[in-house]
């Protein structure tokens, strides 16, 4: 079996990974009763701020940690296929 790996750099595509792991966090948001409002308090930012992360257009390693912290930890899926 091939083995395969991936890197997020620090800035995360502008494209359809942002725009996943941003669906991801909303739904963790959701399934632990995490309001916007909540997670900005939690992470020490505006809730304008969240709001970036959330349409995914502020993604980066280091918010992505900031939220995992916020949150108690998540896990991300996703796959990445790049082209032979």
């Amino acid at each position: 079996m091939a083995r395969m790996s991936a890197t997020l750099t620090t800035q995360v595509d502008a494209g359809g990974l942002s725009q996943e792991i941003a669906e991801q966090l909303r739904e963790v948001m959701i399934a632990r009763g995490i309001t916007m409002t909540e997670l900005a308090r939690r992470m020490g930012v505006s809730r304008p701020s969240v709001s970036a992360l959330l349409d995914g257009s502020s993604l980066n390693t280091s918010s992505l940690e900031r939220v995992a912290k916020a949150i108690g930890g998540v896990r991300f899926r996703f796959l990445i296929v790049e082209a032979e």
